[in-house]
């Protein structure tokens, strides 16, 4: 059975990260044990490999030696390693989900009447807020939406709009970092 390409790429990292001079990918049997009577490779070996793992496929593994020794028996084991599902990107709620639980804030938070809600209602002046309750509403904007909003964007918000305006374009390129990444 021809190895995988993940079987292939860990025993290309093992020839480079060790620098086994003697030895090519091809020479490395995919089930052959990588220590003392297969490939010969010892604990240092072992730490090398997994900080290598590691780094390419940003991984981690604990164990120490004997953990490491147990997880690279052969080529074959770390293709076995369960790694954590990569974060799925999230579903980009449209601009009504945004300001529907924006809104749901402001009434359940700031006590605001929800007939003053509307998109060109300035803050300070139509909604009631006050500097502690601007610090309260990033705070919890935060909390929800596990976005870091940045001072050039909370000194630009002024209305109810500009708030819902600045949480999807956030959350919108959140979503498109998370693809990238998967």
């Amino acid at each position: 059975m021809p190895d995988t390409k993940l079987e292939q790429e860990i025993k290309e990292l093992i020839v480079s990260s060790l620098a086994l001079e003697d030895t090519t990918p091809k020479d490395i049997k995919t089930d052959q044990p990588l220590f003392v009577e297969g490939l010969g490779l010892d604990s240092i070996d072992a730490l090398e490999l997994a900080m290598a793992l590691s780094k390419k496929y940003k991984i981690q593994m604990d164990g120490g030696t004997q953990g490491y020794r147990k997880h690279f028996a052969s080529v074959a084991s770390p293709g076995r390693l369960r790694c954590p599902e990569k974060e799925k990107p999230i579903n980009m709620p449209t601009k009504e989900d945004v300001a529907q639980r924006i809104e749901s804030i402001f009434v359940n938070d700031f006590g605001v009447k929800k007939n003053a809600i509307r998109p060109t209602a300035r803050l300070y002046q139509d909604l009631g807020l006050d500097s502690i309750d601007a610090i309260d509403l990033v705070v919890k904007l935060e909390m929800e939406t596990k976005l870091r909003l940045k001072a050039p964007d909370l000194r630009s918000i002024k209305t109810f709009q500009d708030v819902v305006d600045i949480v999807t374009d956030r959350l919108k390129n959140q979503n498109l970092k998370n693809e990238v990444k998967s």
